[in-house]
């Protein structure tokens, strides 16, 4: 490439069997916006292989890096304001567009999906309902203008309004009202149950004093008869 004075080899083989395979380039080693020619040579037991050349610019195969800054906030006519920073690396803020996903999350578990295209580092949105949850995500790629072809970035990391703080879990009303009636009606079939059985008992005791008592007046007769009786013969 021009930067370059002479030809020079690859800084780093990967090797495959013990063969060299590809070559890897790191750093600064290759310039972008430049047309890098490439020569593969190489041997075999028959003797020389045919050097092959091929040419590619970078910026055509390069993935920008993730984006690391990303805020959400309120501006002061109650929108909502994204702005991020351009990811660190050396290709120059001109050259990227960005793609921001939009997710909308309803009160009712549905989530919309949207995408919105920008040039620009900065995003105003329009209000939503206040009952839903708005998050954002952005990453970009090398426009048009830059590159023939290029690769999106992953994804930054999600911002969402209002934000969601992890809380424990509190039980329902609804659900702790349940159980409460739950309770309440094992208690009181509880209840119930030692009245009907001490109810019983106390039946129960009162029939056999019942019974005592007669036999006990009926025995009484008898002796007293057998008196009159025994009074009367003599």
């Amino acid at each position: 490439h021009k930067p370059l004075e002479q030809a020079a080899e690859c800084p780093e083989y990967i090797l495959s069997g013990g063969i060299r395979s590809s070559c890897r380039f790191t750093g600064n080693s290759l310039p972008e916006f430049s047309d890098i020619i490439f020569c593969v040579n190489g041997s075999s037991p028959e003797g020389p292989l045919k050097a092959t050349f091929t040419s590619l610019q970078i910026q055509n195969r390069l993935k920008p890096a993730t984006i690391d800054k990303l805020h959400l906030q309120t501006s002061s006519d109650e929108q909502l304001e994204l702005l991020w920073e351009n990811p660190v690396g050396r290709l120059p803020g001109y050259c990227l567009e960005w793609e921001v996903e939009h997710a909308q999350n309803k009160p009712d578990g549905t989530t919309m999906l949207g995408v919105i295209h920008t040039t620009e580092t900065t995003l105003k949105l329009l209000p939503t309902l206040s009952e839903d949850r708005n998050c954002y995500k952005v990453r970009s790629k090398l426009s048009k203008y830059c590159a023939d072809k290029s690769l999106w970035s992953d994804w930054s990391h999600e911002r969402c309004y209002p934000a969601v703080e992890d809380v424990a879990p509190k039980p329902k009303s609804d659900l702790l009202l349940v159980y409460v009636c739950i309770a309440a009606v094992f208690v009181l079939l509880l209840a119930v149950s030692l009245c009907v059985r001490a109810s019983t008992k106390m039946n129960k005791s009162r029939e056999e004093k019942k019974l005592k008592s007669l036999i006990t007046s009926l025995v009484a007769k008898t002796f007293r008869g057998q008196n009159v009786c025994n009074d009367t013969m003599i």
